[in-house]
């Protein structure tokens, strides 16, 4: 029931009038903490800071969960890459360095495939947004209004599972805004 009240939401975000660009930095920073792996300072950081930016944290949370699931097939990527940045010459004393500050240890950035999660998901957070981006834009301009109007969604909302949890989800956000 939760997965569903959050495709849910997920469905009532990308149809309303919230900012492209924040729906679609929500995607990339899901998309860059489920590359890196948890438990540890840098992901912790990361976590927090999105609460702080405009980004849409329904669809950050959601990417986050899905990439989750499917993130172990490129792990062996991600530790190859890590490995290879950790073992550069001409950044050991820089690690070495950063790995006798106090606090900086506990980011786990020694950690390869953590280092290989962070570095990948730098290289891949701006084309991602922009990437995202012009899939909302897309979806909103030519799919949003054939999926509504075919037979396909009008027998969806037609279906009492979907009114009841329309309803439900409509009753949730009156009394949340409520306060």
């Amino acid at each position: 029931m939760v997965f569903l009240k959050l495709i849910f939401d997920l469905f009532k975000v990308l149809n309303s009038n919230k900012n492209e660009g924040e729906i679609a930095a929500g995607f990339s920073f899901g998309v860059m903490l489920a590359l890196i792996p948890g438990g540890n300072l840098l992901w912790i950081t990361l976590f927090v800071i999105g609460f702080f930016t405009r980004l849409n944290l329904l669809t950050a949370f959601v990417t986050l969960g899905l990439g989750k699931l499917v993130i172990g097939f490129i792990d062996p990527f991600l530790d190859t890459a890590g490995f290879y940045i950790l073992n550069i010459n001409a950044f050991k004393d820089f690690f070495t360095w950063l790995y006798n500050l106090p606090v900086v240890p506990y980011t786990a950035f020694n950690n390869s495939l953590v280092m290989g999660g962070f570095a990948v998901s730098l290289l891949l957070a701006f084309p991602l947004w922009f990437l995202f981006r012009k899939a909302v834009i897309l979806y909103r301009a030519k799919v949003r209004d054939r999926i509504k109007n075919s037979r396909f969604g009008k027998a969806v909302m037609k279906l009492p599972v979907v009114g009841k949890l329309s309803t439900l989800v409509s009753t949730y956000n009156s009394l949340r805004e409520r306060g």
